[in-house]
């Protein structure tokens, strides 16, 4: 697949676009085609990668617009029956409905493809700084998994190195709990990414607990975590299959939790580990989703 850096992006839809800021810096020519649409003609962008809306924001963010209205328009596709898709700007339209808009400034684009809508709500997103790590995470995974990208591309595609890219996706292979306190800004991305560095579920959770309670910093983590894996004795090498572990890592990273393939002749077994019944019941759910 060929690469479309990052201008592949927005700038698919609003020719010459810069990042966006505020509606100052939408050209002359882009603003003779900005129009005023209710918000509830609006749905939302399915490909929406931020799953989670604090109340706190939300509410700053009405506030703001009572006052000073929407800076920046939103981008949105034409529907069937007068009706629109979102592609960018789903914080700014639930802070309208909010405020009591009647209506939203918006610029009407051809309909992009799903990856186009991925990649363009990630974009936003991530310059905005907008997304937790999870979030985040989760939609450089569908890039990957479900468009076929590699993490090059996805790193090219959202302007950082492709190493952030991977320690990101990573953060799925953690617990659902763990994963949760990420969210809500519980651990750091710092600590989750050295636990995420960990082979063993035990592991990560005492130094989960340890985190928490004891307010530990990521450098001290960190440095005693690594001076554990040094003191063990070294484990016999057993031959990895590739495919294998690609496809244990693709299951973590769907489930949260850590999963085990162990081939035996033509079948095998898969394993998979969880710490309560909430985290089963976390697993069940996702499993059964995915069917």
């Amino acid at each position: 697949m060929s690469s479309r850096g990052l201008g592949r992006g927005l700038s698919a839809l609003i020719p010459g676009a810069p990042p966006p800021a505020a509606l100052g810096d939408t050209t002359t020519e882009e603003r003779q085609f900005v129009r005023a649409i209710a918000p509830d003609r609006i749905v939302p962008n399915p490909r929406q990668p931020r799953r989670v809306f604090p109340e706190a924001e939300l509410e700053a963010l009405a506030a703001s617009i009572r006052a000073h209205g929407i800076l920046q328009p939103l981008v949105v596709t034409a529907r069937a029956n007068d009706t629109f898709e979102l592609i960018a700007g789903e914080r700014r339209l639930r802070a309208a409905k909010r405020a009591g808009l009647s209506t939203v400034p918006v610029l009407v684009r051809a309909e992009p493809d799903a990856q186009q809508k991925l990649e363009l709500a990630l974009i936003e997103n991530v310059q905005r700084q907008d997304l937790d790590p999870i979030d985040r995470a989760l939609a450089f995974r569908d890039l990957v998994e479900e468009f076929g990208l590699t993490q090059d591309e996805v790193a090219s595609r959202v302007g950082i190195s492709r190493t952030a890219v991977a320690h990101s996706v990573r953060l799925l292979s953690l617990p659902a709990d763990i994963q949760d306190a990420l969210r809500v800004g519980k651990l750091t991305e710092g600590h989750a990414k050295v636990l995420a560095g960990m082979t063993n579920v035990a592991e990560q959770r005492a130094w989960f607990t340890r985190i928490c309670e004891e307010r530990l910093p990521v450098a001290v983590v960190a440095a005693a975590t690594a001076a554990v894996e040094r003191t063990r004795p070294p484990r016999a090498r057993v031959p990895i299959d590739p495919n294998l572990h690609a496809k244990e890592l693709a299951m973590q990273q769907r489930l949260g939790a850590r999963v085990r393939i162990h081939a035996q002749g033509a079948g095998g077994r898969i394993a998979i580990e969880y710490h309560d019944a909430e985290e089963l019941a976390g697993i069940v759910q996702r499993i059964t989703r995915i069917s």
